[in-house]
Formats: structure tokens, C-alpha cells, sequence
């Protein structure tokens, strides 16, 4: 299996995605629907690292694949 990048910017409304091997960019809204969305756009076998928040005093939330 190949590894790839794949860049997620959170907002309160959205959630703002980059793929680096293909350049694919795409939006989704920061929703449960967005979110299943957002899962099925990353693909079957991703496995998700650790993000840091650059807003001071925000909360951390892991961004899994679908199971």
C-alpha cells in the first residue's frame, strides 16, 4: 500500500482538504455529513497522524478512515 499526504484545515464551518500526491483539493462542510464526506474522499485504507491546532486554546480531534 502506498502512503500518502493528505493536508486538512479545520474551520467552525468547513473543513478544507489537500491530497499531495495528485494535487486533488476538495471542501466539506465541518458536519457529521461532511465528515462521512470527507471519509470517503480520503479512501478505504487511510490511517490518520496526529495534527497540531494553530489556534491557541482549540480542542484536538482525530480524523479516522472508514472502518
Amino acid at each position: 500500500m502506498n502512503k500518502d499526504t493528505i493536508g486538512i484545515d479545520i474551520s467552525k464551518d468547513t473543513l478544507d482538504v489537500h491530497r499531495l500526491s495528485t494535487g486533488a483539493a476538495a471542501q466539506f462542510a465541518n458536519s457529521a455529513a461532511g465528515q462521512r464526506a470527507l471519509r470517503r474522499w480520503i479512501g478505504a485504507h487511510a490511517t490518520a497522524e496526529p495534527f497540531e491546532n494553530t489556534v491557541p486554546g482549540s480542542a484536538q480531534t482525530p480524523v479516522q478512515g472508514p472502518t
